[in-house]
């Protein structure tokens, strides 16, 4: 009985150590003990840092449009589309960075 128990008492100490270090891993890493809410938070992440990473080479792209334009000495109007377009981009690149940061101030 004694062999049982001491068994027991093991497996008891062997589970609550695992649980704690899944509890510590959880919340020092993704600021929340919920699976489901750290998944939606690192999808969500993950999505914001796609589409800042696409505007950044919208942005490039535009960028050498632009000096194309230039070095071909294109109208005024192409040319100023295009500054019109990498701005419109640089506005969402400032936006998204917003909101990535924002993202890691709230669950790290």
């Amino acid at each position: 009985m004694e062999v049982e128990s001491r068994e027991t008492t093991m497996g008891y100490f062997v589970f609550f150590t695992v649980v704690v270090i899944y509890l510590y891993v959880m919340k020092n890493h993704f600021n929340t003990i919920i699976p489901t809410r750290a998944l939606r938070e690192e999808r969500e992440r993950n999505s914001l840092e796609d589409k800042y990473h696409a505007a950044h080479q919208r942005r490039e792209h535009f960028i050498q449009h632009l000096a194309w334009a230039k070095s071909r000495k294109a109208g005024s109007e192409e040319i100023t589309r295009l500054q019109k377009c990498v701005e419109k981009v640089d506005a969402e690149i400032d936006d998204l960075e917003e909101q990535i940061n924002e993202l890691y101030k709230l669950h790290g």
